[in-house]
């Protein structure tokens, strides 16, 4: 128990122990205010990085979606063009991007060496750089024509 002097009728705590007085207790509150907006902030800024990067990995699955249903077209128009050597070029629907298609006569060996005539191989090719990193796509099948 703390000695108390007695001013008056008033008595008065000891030197020694001083009790909490309000400024003290904002003080205190303060720094935990601090405290929680700093963890606060952190939790956030990691929401946002995580945010940030599932929708960068989106745009990147929709872009290749795009380009294996572009890929997809291609092909289908291939297998009902007319069979003549050809390799066209042009510029796809994002920037950087290119689409390289090409129809030319293949020669195809069996097993005891034959050789089999009238197969054309068709292929398509993109390009397009993600990153500065250059990626491709291709697909490539053979018909069977004269």
């Amino acid at each position: 128990m703390t000695p108390k002097k007695t001013v008056g009728k008033t008595a008065l705590p000891s030197p020694v122990s001083l009790p909490a007085t309000p400024w003290r207790r904002r003080a205190f509150t303060l720094f935990e205010a601090l405290v929680a907006l700093a963890i606060f902030s952190f939790a956030v800024m990691g929401f946002l990085m995580t945010f940030d990067s599932t929708l960068a990995a989106a745009r990147e699955t929709r872009r290749e979606a795009i380009i294996r249903q572009m890929m997809e077209d291609r092909i289908a128009w291939l297998e009902q063009a007319e069979l003549k050597e050809s390799e066209d070029e042009f510029d796809g629907p994002f920037p950087g991007m290119k689409i390289r298609q090409a129809v030319q006569k293949e020669t195809i060996t069996d097993d005891e060496k034959n050789i089999l005539d009238g197969f054309w191989k068709m292929g398509v090719k993109v390009t397009w750089t993600r990153d500065g990193k250059e990626e491709t796509m291709e697909a490539s099948f053979l018909r069977y024509g004269q």
